[in-house]
């Protein structure tokens, strides 16, 4: 019976390479399925890099055309400030000229038809009414 559990050589030959294929064929499919998985972590790992870079570049175009505007709005701005000072100072001559006194007695005596008057009434601190002859 030992003998009939026992292999033959030539049956151990033959059962030898088929293991050793199969031993083989496994490793080559756990390379395989590694260098997969090693090729497709590279991959993954390129995509996300390149989709940040894309992100960054398109944050620093928008950051630069927001940087733009803000340029050209404060340049409007500064201009409409320069405009507003000449017309304040306008203004401030045109005040001026207004309320200059030669002129509120000119345009008293011209058009209202007033006069200086002749006699100025003091009044003292008496109640009692004082006269001066005017100019």
């Amino acid at each position: 019976m030992q003998h009939a559990l026992r292999t033959l050589p030539a049956e151990r030959e033959w059962r030898a390479p088929a293991k050793e294929r199969e031993r083989e064929r496994s490793s080559q499919i756990g390379v395989k399925t590694q260098g997969r998985v090693r090729t497709r972590r590279v991959y993954l790992a390129f995509l996300l890099v390149l989709f940040l870079l894309s992100a960054l570049l398109f944050l620093v175009a928008a950051l630069n055309v927001t940087i733009s505007q803000k340029g050209y709005r404060l340049r409007q701005l500064e201009e409409e400030i320069h405009r507003e000072k000449k017309a304040q100072e306008s203004l401030r001559l045109e005040v001026a000229k207004l309320e200059s006194p030669a002129r509120i007695e000119r345009i008293a005596r011209q058009n209202l038809g007033m006069i200086l008057p002749s006699v100025t009434e003091l009044v003292g601190a008496g109640g009692k009414g004082v006269l001066s002859k005017g100019p």
